[in-house]
Parts: C-alpha cells; sequence; structure tokens
C-alpha cells in the first residue's frame, strides 16, 4: 500500500523520484527502495514524506490511492489514441496495396504463361513436312527459342506473388 500511494502521490505532483528525495532530505535510491517496497521509511521521514506531497500521513498508509489524471495527461491519452487510429488505417491500407500488388503480379504471370502456352499449341500446328532423300522429316518452327526460361520466370513470378498474397492475407 504505501508503496503504490508513495509513488502515485508523487507522480501527481508532478515531482521525481530525484526531486522528492532532495526535498525530505534522503538519496533517490531511497526513494526507489520505498516505492518498490523493499523498505519503509520511518516514522519522522513518514512525516516529511505526508508534508512535502501535501496529504495525511494516513493517506500514506492506508488503502491504495488511485493515480489522478490530470489534464494534460488525459490530452496526451487521447492524442496517443488518435495517433494509434491512424497508424491502424494506415497500416490496412498499406497491406491493402501490397495485396493489389502482389495480385496483380500474379495476374501477370498466369498470363504469361497462358500465352506462352497458346503460342507451344499454335506452333504444334505449324510443323511443316518437308521431304528428304531418305523421306519425310517433320520440322518444328518456333521463333521463341527463350520461351522455357520465360515460363520459368513466370512461374518462380508466380510463386513468389502467391506467398506475398498469403502472408499479406494473414496479417
Amino acid at each position: 500500500m504505501l508503496s503504490e500511494n508513495l509513488q502515485n502521490l508523487r507522480k501527481a505532483k508532478g515531482l521525481s523520484q530525484e526531486e522528492l528525495a532532495e526535498r525530505i532530505h534522503v538519496v533517490r535510491q531511497t526513494v526507489s527502495k520505498w516505492e518498490k517496497g523493499l523498505s519503509v521509511p520511518d516514522a519522522d521521514l513518514l512525516i516529511r514524506l505526508a508534508d512535502t506531497l501535501h496529504t495525511p500521513v494516513s493517506t500514506l498508509l492506508g488503502d491504495t490511492v488511485e493515480p489522478e489524471e490530470t489534464p494534460e495527461m488525459q490530452q496526451l491519452s487521447e492524442k496517443l489514441a488518435r495517433l494509434n487510429e491512424e497508424l491502424a488505417q494506415q497500416k490496412k491500407r498499406s497491406r491493402r496495396r501490397q495485396l493489389l500488388l502482389f495480385s496483380l503480379v500474379a495476374t501477370a504471370a498466369v498470363g504469361m504463361l497462358l500465352f506462352d502456352l497458346s503460342q507451344a499449341f499454335h506452333l504444334r500446328s505449324a510443323m511443316e513436312t518437308i521431304g528428304g532423300i531418305d523421306g519425310p522429316t517433320s520440322i518444328f518452327v518456333t521463333s521463341a527459342p527463350s520461351q522455357g526460361i520465360r515460363d520459368v520466370l513466370a512461374i518462380l513470378v508466380l510463386i513468389l506473388a502467391a506467398a506475398g498474397i498469403c502472408k499479406n492475407a494473414k496479417r
């Protein structure tokens, strides 16, 4: 009780442990020990504490004193609540933008894969049969020799985009 009351009353008066210690002629560590409940002041110091904090000794030793919320503390608390709300909204907007970006990248990768797949079917029909001295030979005509590399990159991009979407959705 004394430890909590002493700390709450000191803070309500706007005093640091150092300032209170100077006013009652003890070291700051002594005030700290009292507030942590590791020791208690003797009767003379208890009276000096009560006088310095403008409170009766019975209040120091009695029921727990609730910390008073000063108007400044209340304004600060309200500002912090507003800032917290704004940060939460910014985070939500940022997650939406990330999700949209990952979705666009995934769509582009799927589009690239579908395009390459349609090209492959189109090129299969572009096989030509020519005659040689040893008989007919089929030739596959293609204009995109790096299509396999592009497909692998598109698949990797698709996997990374899907992982980004999943990670973003879990937040």
